[in-house]
């Protein structure tokens, strides 16, 4: 311990003792000592040593205080800055729409099959109706959102708290049916909270008829008619059984319905998977011929699974074509094609060659085979181009 001077009278002798508990003062160097004074006072003449000022105890409390109140207030500094320093949050989607939906019904509340909605469905649509048959006691519907961060909802009835949390894309809790109208609400509800309604009306013991196929077209061939198509909108009250197909040999429909063929196999329709048909070959005692015009008309059937005689059926949709082969010409690059020695735009070919045309969907091509004496090219005619170029220089040109 380090030690300071002080004095005192014993007996009329003057003691010095050391005591420096502050450190302010060094024993053995005089150079530091303060200075000594002499006073007097009742007891006689004395020495005395000016006492060593203390350090500041008030200013350390208060500085040990500040400390304490400084980590008590980090946690909330720290919170403060990080959320100076986040990053601004997204703004929530307001989109509360429906990318897809789907219904299926059941006869035993366990095995669901498909049933179409009408109309076909979109995004802007907010009603759809379909109908089942008596042997059909439930339905599910599977909505999904357009957007991930919306939230859905299905069931039976107007009241939210009717409805169950259903995950996009899944299929929901099954649904009760009663006889006559099923109104069932799907709700999505978006990020920013707000939402909107779509309504599936299920009409259970109702007769609708399937809707016709889309997208007819009718592709002319050499001694054929390519009938194409796409699956209709719904099928209707039944499951879907598959597509009929009749023919009329003539350049407008006629006037009696019985005067109509059918071309596709009876009783059993086309698949319902099926989406072309060739109308070629022969047809009872017709066969198929170029240059002959023909009426085409397709619709869809539908069937009770309980009764395999009580069908529904679409309208018709009547198409007109006429077979016919194509007719390509052939002439040199010299341009003179029956090598009379005579050149220019004048010349015409020695002969026509017949070529038989293959089609695949709304492309095709043909393969050329030239009149005799002439080599042998291809050509293909995806596009509606009059005129192609082969390796060897030929040129061919439709007629």
């Amino acid at each position: 311990m380090k030690e300071a001077v002080c004095c005192c009278m014993d007996d009329g002798q003057l003691t010095l003792k050391a005591t420096d508990p502050y450190g302010l003062l060094r024993r053995a160097e005089p150079s530091r000592m303060r200075r000594v004074n002499r006073r007097t006072d009742t007891h006689g003449p004395a020495l005395s040593a000016e006492s060593p000022r203390k350090p500041d105890l008030r200013s350390g409390r208060r500085r040990a205080r500040f400390s304490r109140v400084l980590s008590s207030l980090a946690p909330l500094v720290g919170v403060a800055l990080a959320l100076f320093t986040a990053e601004p949050a997204q703004a929530q989607s307001s989109d509360s729409t429906l990318r897809a939906l789907a219904v299926e019904a059941s006869t035993d509340g366990m095995n669901f099959n498909p049933v179409g909605i009408w109309p076909e469905f979109s995004a802007s649509q907010s009603s759809y109706d379909t109908v089942v048959s008596t042997s059909h006691t439930h339905v599910r519907v599977t909505p999904t959102a357009n957007q991930g961060g919306a939230t859905l909802q299905v069931g039976k009835g107007t009241s939210p708290s009717s409805l169950t949390p259903v995950a996009s894309g899944a299929a929901g809790a099954a649904i009760a049916l009663v006889d006559g109208a099923n109104r069932i609400r799907v709700l999505v509800t978006a990020e920013d909270r707000g939402g909107q309604s779509y309504w599936v009306t299920v009409t259970r013991g109702g007769r609708v008829n399937p809707a016709p196929p889309r997208n007819v077209q009718l592709v002319a061939g050499d001694g054929k008619l390519t009938l194409a198509w796409a699956a209709p909108a719904h099928w209707g009250s039944f499951p879907a059984r598959g597509y009929e197909v009749d023919w009329y040999a003539g350049a407008s429909p006629p006037s009696a319905a019985s005067d109509w063929n059918r071309a596709t196999p009876t009783p059993s329709p086309l698949a319902a998977t099926a989406t072309s048909y060739d109308f070629t070959g022969t047809y009872g005692d017709h066969t198929v011929a170029n240059g002959t015009a023909y009426q085409l008309q397709i619709r869809t059937i539908s069937t009770d699974p309980g009764d395999s005689t009580d069908h529904l059926v679409s309208a018709w949709v009547v198409k007109a074509g006429t077979p016919a082969a194509v007719r390509v010409r052939i002439r040199d690059d010299d341009d003179d094609d029956d090598n009379d020695g005579v050149r220019g735009a004048d010349e015409e070919p020695s002969s026509c060659t017949l070529v038989a045309p293959y089609w695949s969907g709304p492309t095709g091509g043909f393969t050329v085979t030239p009149s005799p004496g002439r080599t042998s090219v291809s050509v293909t005619c995806g596009a509606r181009t009059t005129e192609y170029a082969a390796e060897d220089g030929l040129v061919t040109r439709l007629l």
